[in-house]
């Protein structure tokens, strides 16, 4: 994998044919939510989104990964809770 160009001149490259200064950038938007989203998902949504999407790690090309995670995330604590039910019962 290549090295970043804004890594390149940190680390101090000053050659021209070693930088690319027309390096595409990804958008710096946050990926919207999809409102068909359950609530429990929409929670780990904006939970991810508020700590992650300051450090600009989080992109709109993101927003399908993000949405498995959520939605995996939802899933994983409603069977969890239906098992300390079904355990206690």
């Amino acid at each position: 994998m290549p090295t970043p160009t804004k890594v390149k001149i940190l680390r101090g490259e000053t050659r021209p044919s070693r930088v690319n200064y027309r390096e595409p950038l990804p958008s710096s938007d946050l990926p919207r939510m999809p409102a068909d989203m359950d609530a429990e998902a929409k929670v780990v949504w904006r939970r991810v989104t508020s700590s992650m999407g300051r450090t600009r790690v989080i992109r709109v090309p993101d927003s399908d990964i993000l949405r498995c995670y959520c939605e995996a995330v939802s899933r994983y604590a409603r069977a969890a809770g239906s098992m300390r039910g079904a355990v206690r019962s």
